[in-house]
């Protein structure tokens, strides 16, 4: 097949014009991200996370809540928070909880009520984190 020249000039031409186009704006869009230094204290907290438990309630194919054990390495009480999180497959909160109160020295057992979101069950949970955050 015999194509014309001037069909394969226009071709050429806007193959290269595509190409100069491309390029320009990748320079217009271009941003400089400067690394920034920065230093971050991490502080330990006298509050561990001993122990965790979830207490399964069959009727509903959830947990109902969850049975943790929480450290004080400290010398005296001290406040903190309990947090629980059950996530899906995709790392999406599925079920919560939360207890906020005083730890004495020792380990100090809380049950925590865990809320769900609507039509989740134990048989979507793929994961989940307890932390304590002293206060």
């Amino acid at each position: 097949m015999n194509v014309p020249k001037w069909v394969v000039a226009c071709l050429v031409l806007m193959t290269v014009s595509m190409g100069a186009y491309t390029v320009s704006a990748a320079i217009l869009q271009y941003t400089l991200i400067k690394p920034y230094v920065m230093g971050i204290a991490v502080v330990s907290s006298q509050l561990i996370v001993n122990s965790f438990a979830l207490n399964y309630k069959p009727s509903a194919n959830q947990y109902a809540n969850c049975t943790v054990q929480i450290q004080n390495t400290y010398s005296s009480a001290l406040a903190g928070t309990v947090y629980v999180y059950l996530y899906n497959a995709a790392q999406v909160t599925i079920a919560s909880g939360q207890y906020s109160g005083t730890f004495s020295t020792g380990i100090t057992t809380v049950t925590i009520p865990l809320t769900w979101v609507l039509n989740e069950n134990a048989t979507d949970i793929m994961g989940g984190r307890v932390s304590v955050q002293q206060t």
